[in-house]
């Protein structure tokens, strides 16, 4: 026997207040909001909110991982980044990523093209700082950015043939810097510097460290990173400006 009773109820009354919408939920990971567009000839990159903590630090792209050393730290850097998360080394006590055997980042004969966001939060007072630096398998310095007293410097294959730039500062910069067979570059906040330098490097690049000199030695740095990337040589021009145009837009540079 049938109740009459049906569902939906079809009595007349009036309808209730729609509920709370929930939160939003995050954007994927390889969301324009989280990262920025990456060359097509990219070998490894590391993001401060993409797979970091203070013991390792993977490359979300081929998985290559820095163990961290001295209690490197994650978190904020008021007033840089958009609010968004960092990785932060010291110089004293010394605390860094890196790791000294890992896949080849490039062979014998590249010029890699490196790009870094950050800032050095303090200026050394001498020597250097290093807030990348990379080696060949050879024990040999390869690409790199530092800092001493009173330039901010660059060595894009070899250590030792830095490109300065005589103005030492602890700003947020998107950093770049490659070498092309005939001049080294330097590249601040799109702002090219130069000086002739013709080597390649020698044998394959794999060490380096976030903090500190790679190979050990100390030279660490006061400094925070948000984005670092690594390509086998300089990504074409449009692959170059869209990574431009996204950091300083992700990040608020300059």
């Amino acid at each position: 026997m049938s109740s009459g009773w049906t569902w939906p109820p079809s009595g007349g009354g009036a309808q209730g207040p729609a509920g709370p919408q929930g939160p939003a939920g995050p954007a994927g990971p390889q969301g324009p909001a989280w990262l920025p567009r990456l060359p097509s000839n990219v070998v490894a990159a590391w993001a401060a909110d993409q797979l970091c903590t203070p013991t390792t630090w993977t490359d979300y792209i081929s998985g290559r991982v820095l163990n961290g050393s001295g209690g490197p730290i994650v978190g904020s850097d008021p007033g840089f980044y958009n609010g968004r998360v960092a990785a932060h080394t010291t110089r004293s006590p010394l605390a860094y990523w890196a790791n000294n055997a890992l896949a080849s980042l490039a062979p014998i004969g590249a010029r890699p093209y490196l790009a870094v966001v950050g800032r050095f939060k303090t200026v050394p007072p001498t020597g250097d700082g290093f807030l990348i630096s990379g080696r060949q398998t050879s024990n040999i310095g390869a690409v790199g950015l530092g800092d001493t007293a009173s330039v901010q410097r660059s060595n894009p294959v070899e250590y030792g043939a830095f490109i300065n730039r005589p103005v030492p500062d602890t700003t947020s910069h998107a950093f770049e810097s490659w070498a092309d067979g005939t001049l080294g570059h330097f590249r601040i906040d799109r702002v090219d510097n130069t000086q002739a330098q013709t080597t390649a490097l020698t044998s394959p690049l794999t060490q380096m460290a976030f903090g500190q000199s790679a190979g050990g030695g100390g030279y660490g740095c006061n400094a925070s990173l948000t984005f670092v990337m690594i390509c086998t040589q300089l990504p074409s021009p449009e692959d170059v400006a869209n990574w431009q145009a996204d950091v300083k837009a992700i990040w608020a540079l300059p």
